[in-house]
């Protein structure tokens, strides 16, 4: 016993005389991160020789893109799983699995991942806010850079951008968004998925004002919201309930759905008549 002990000990030594040692494997964490680390590298390289300043926002969950192999050697265990769960073994399945396990290894089709980014490329005036797409071949590297999306935004409203972006609250800052936030959030978002290209900018910074004044109001309520915006809109200041005095606040129907708001109201200037839409835009407001 004492012999295999000494044999054990002198065959350490000799790895470690060898300069040997032990590097453990990469896990998929540390995979990811890698790839986080290269996009920010790899964008502020692209920027070293000018004066802006790279800005992560966020990062996506990554989108695994798996070759046809990969995903038939899926379904095949799909299938295996689901006979375990009805206590059944398959051997020609098995045969196929250990098969296609061979075809996948020797295939030169190869998982590839999309890292998700919004980052802000930010001036001493604005900011660029850019969604990209950044993809990834199996060995870590770059293959592609894709700009997706792109905002110019005021530099005080990223932090509002970030919240809508990530499901904050509007409320309570640093906590969840509530699912009446969340629907208040999607409400917009909907909206900016569907608004022209050369009108979304415009947009955004317009939904980008409502979050600020809902955080600054800590209120999302409809009624509010319009009430600030219309006085605003005219006198550059927000809603007191002391000196301005708003007689009806009405949606505008058209069967079920929700086509604007229409607000008469009197400030210390005179007496309006305001048409907001349901994303609390200003579209008319008259005197009368």
């Amino acid at each position: 016993m004492k012999k295999v002990i000494i044999l054990l000990f002198v065959a350490c030594g000799v790895i470690a005389s060898c300069g040997l040692k032990y590097t453990p494997t990469e896990t998929r964490e540390d995979l990811s991160k890698n790839r986080k680390a290269k996009v920010s590298e790899y964008i502020r390289d692209s920027y070293k020789d000018t004066a802006v300043v790279y800005q992560n926002i966020v990062f996506g969950q990554t989108t695994l893109v798996k070759p046809y192999h990969h995903r038939l050697l899926d379904s095949l265990y799909e299938i295996k799983f689901a006979n375990e769960q009805a206590g059944r073994f398959d051997k020609e399945l098995e045969e196929k699995i250990n098969n296609q396990k061979i075809v996948v290894a020797t295939s030169n089709e190869k998982l590839q991942y999309i890292e998700h980014h919004v980052y802000n490329i930010q001036t001493s005036k604005n900011s660029n806010i850019y969604l990209a797409d950044i993809h990834f071949n199996h060995l870590n590297e770059i293959t592609d850079f894709k700009i997706v999306e792109q905002y110019e935004i005021p530099n005080d409203r990223v932090a509002i951008y970030k919240a809508f972006l990530t499901g904050e609250s509007i409320v309570y800052p640093n906590y969840k968004a509530t699912n009446e936030e969340m629907a208040f959030y999607n409400l917009f978002q909907q909206e900016l998925d569907q608004r022209l290209t050369f009108e979304q900018n415009n947009f955004m910074n317009h939904m980008l004002n409502v979050f600020l004044l809902a955080r600054e109001l800590k209120s999302i309520e409809t009624k509010l919201l319009l009430q600030n915006i219309a006085v605003m809109h005219l006198e550059n200041r927000k809603y007191s309930s002391q000196i301005d005095q708003f007689t009806s606040v009405d949606g505008i129907w058209e069967g079920n759905e929700l086509i604007n708001y229409e607000l008469i109201f009197q400030t210390p200037m005179g007496r309006y008549r305001a048409t907001c839409s349901k994303f609390f835009e200003v579209i008319e407001l008259k005197s009368f």
